[in-house]
């Protein structure tokens, strides 16, 4: 019978093991990372108040935004629902509002704010990567 003996298999085992760990922390990092950055930006938008038909809404007036712009803030309300939810170890985020009317702005009305913050920011998603696995590894 012929074989060939691996010795040190165990060590080479856990020494795989933890970097697997580092690397997914620090693709969960920059997965983060990003979700924040796309977060700030839907906000930024939303508060940034562009022009369009001034409304009277109960005692306030209001300035609808123009379709295919982010819709202007009113109350706040949408701004201080969006949120990031995070699994660690997922190397997933999810951006969301779960506001009812969140979505029929983005997409019934056309007032777009979550899916040109994604647009602007998911090209800088494998950098921040990158950068986050050059930190773990240093």
């Amino acid at each position: 019978m012929s074989g060939i003996v691996i010795k040190g298999i165990a060590d080479f085992i856990s020494y795989v093991d933890g970097r697997s760990a580092k690397a997914i922390a620090a693709v969960d990092a920059g997965v983060v990372q990003i979700a924040g950055e796309i977060q700030r930006e839907a906000v930024l938008s939303i508060n940034k108040q562009s022009q369009g038909k001034e409304v009277k809404r109960g005692k306030r007036r209001h300035t609808v935004s123009k379709e295919g712009e982010a819709p202007n803030t009113d109350t706040g309300r949408l701004v201080g629902s969006i949120a990031i939810r995070h699994k660690k170890g997922t190397k997933e985020a999810m951006v969301f509002s779960d506001l009812d009317y969140a979505a029929y702005l983005e997409f019934a009305l056309d007032r777009p704010w979550l899916e040109p913050a994604v647009n602007l920011k998911k090209p800088f998603l494998q950098t921040a990567i990158a950068d986050a696995m050059a930190k773990a590894f240093r």
